[in-house]
């Protein structure tokens, strides 16, 4: 694995064949490598400072924020479980991961993570959401 190989974790995003080959994995699978790159993200507080970066990041992290294809579909009034909550708190830690001097760009950083949180399903947009919210009052307060 990439990610055991490679002192810098985000450093596999920048391999053009992982993505693609993670894509063709069941989505058990790719949820448990997407899992492992968020844990490591969060547990070695990688700073993610280019919209780039934070795209490719959240765009490889999707499949945590889709519902499983064997599952129906998730409405919003469903309560979120313990299993679900567990599984997507690292995520959370991802928003915070993000950082840059000039403001321009962290605004245009965090809009990125609004973007693909509202490709989410709604449960689990909420995740990225609520997270994204306090970054952006953190961003106001700098301006």
């Amino acid at each position: 694995q990439p990610l055991e190989w490679h002192a810098d974790v985000l450093m596999p995003l920048d391999l053009s064949a992982w993505p693609r080959l993670c894509a063709h994995l069941k989505h058990d699978d790719q949820t448990q490598v997407v899992s492992m790159l968020v844990e490591k993200v969060s547990s070695q507080n990688c700073v993610v400072d280019s919209v780039a970066k934070a795209d490719s990041l959240l765009t490889f992290v999707a499949p945590l924020l889709r519902e499983p294809p064997d599952q129906p579909a998730e409405s919003a009034e469903e309560p979120i479980d313990e299993d679900l909550a567990a599984e997507l708190v690292p995520l959370s830690k991802i928003v915070h991961a993000l950082q840059h001097e000039s403001t321009d760009e962290l605004g245009r950083i965090l809009n990125a993570v609004y973007k693909h949180a509202a490709a989410a399903a709604p449960r689990r947009a909420l995740f990225l959401l609520v997270p994204l919210v306090s970054r952006c009052l953190l961003l106001a307060r700098r301006i």
